[in-house]
């Protein structure tokens, strides 16, 4: 598991990829195009609301459960014995 909060104006694109780097033991540059698994573009506006913090989105990317919200990044291997 990783958690990354996030720092200042730090693309949470990047945050992402990271996180599953963590996650994972995979270089950023071994893992999938992220746009693949979720709308890139809507993630900034997202992140950058000043609404409500229990708002969260969540996808897989790269065998890892990714949860995302205004405060970071949270990415959770994936049990795929069940």
């Amino acid at each position: 598991m990783s958690e990354t909060a996030w720092a200042g104006s730090e693309d949470p694109c990047v945050a992402i990829v990271e996180a599953v780097s963590d996650a994972t033991g995979r270089s950023t540059t071994e893992l999938p195009p992220l746009h693949r698994s979720v709308d890139i573009d809507a993630l900034g506006p997202f992140v950058a609301e000043t609404g409500s913090s229990c708002l969260r989105v969540e996808f897989d990317y790269a065998g890892v459960r990714v949860s995302v919200d205004r405060n970071g990044v949270l990415a959770t291997a994936l049990d795929r014995s069940r």
